[in-house]
Formats: C-alpha cells, sequence, structure tokens
C-alpha cells in the first residue's frame, strides 16, 4: 500500500479516536446534566428543564477531557514526525509498522484513560 495511503488511514482513525472521546464527553455531560461552566448549566436548563440534583461534573468526563488534553498535545507532533519520516523515503516497511503500533498504542491509552479501574 502507498505511504501516502497509510498515513491518510492514520489520520482518520485518529480523528475518529478524538471524536469518539468528544462523544463520551458529552454523554457524561448530558446524562448527569453537570457541567464546568455554570453558564453551559444555566443554557443547558433553561432548554431541557433543570434536573433535580444535578451533579457538577462526572469523573467520565473529566477522564476524557484529559484524554483530548493529551491528544490535542501529542497527535500533531506525530503526524508531523510520521510525514517526515515519509518525505525522507524511510524504512518502506518500517512506515507500516510503526504507524500501527502507534495507533494501537493511542486507542490502549484511550482505553485506559476513559475505563474505570
Amino acid at each position: 500500500m502507498n505511504s501516502w495511503k497509510i498515513y491518510g488511514l492514520t489520520v482518520v482513525t485518529l480523528f475518529l479516536k478524538m471524536f469518539a472521546a468528544v462523544l463520551v464527553q458529552g454523554y457524561g455531560r448530558f446524562k448527569h446534566r453537570g457541567f464546568a461552566n455554570p453558564e453551559d448549566a444555566a443554557m443547558f436548563d433553561k432548554l431541557f428543564g433543570a434536573k433535580p440534583n444535578a451533579a457538577r461534573q462526572s469523573d467520565l468526563v473529566d477522564r476524557a477531557q484529559s484524554v483530548l488534553r493529551n491528544d490535542g498535545e501529542n497527535i500533531p507532533i506525530f503526524l508531523f514526525m510520521a510525514m517526515a519520516y515519509i518525505q525522507l523515503g524511510c524504512w518502506p516497511g518500517g512506515r507500516v509498522f510503526t504507524l500501527c503500533i502507534s495507533l494501537r498504542k493511542k486507542f490502549m491509552q484511550f482505553l485506559c484513560h476513559v475505563l474505570p479501574v
């Protein structure tokens, strides 16, 4: 397979992983109606009605937020280094191996952050 196709699949896969983290975060916020900012909670209450005993913010939301922060710091650097690896014409077999191992690591990290211990 062409190296740029593999790179494109990597980008799409990482996008879907970050989108999954956003969905988990949104699910946690809407299920418990807990928001970090009071204005967000007020807007939600105005639109959908106040929920009694609404929590401040669930632990699931905090864990999903930590995944998004980590991804925001690491994914751009990872994609830049993968692009440089391809552009420099480094070992072709290593491209597939390196990108697949890195994706597996990022998904395992996502699961370890989001799933409760």
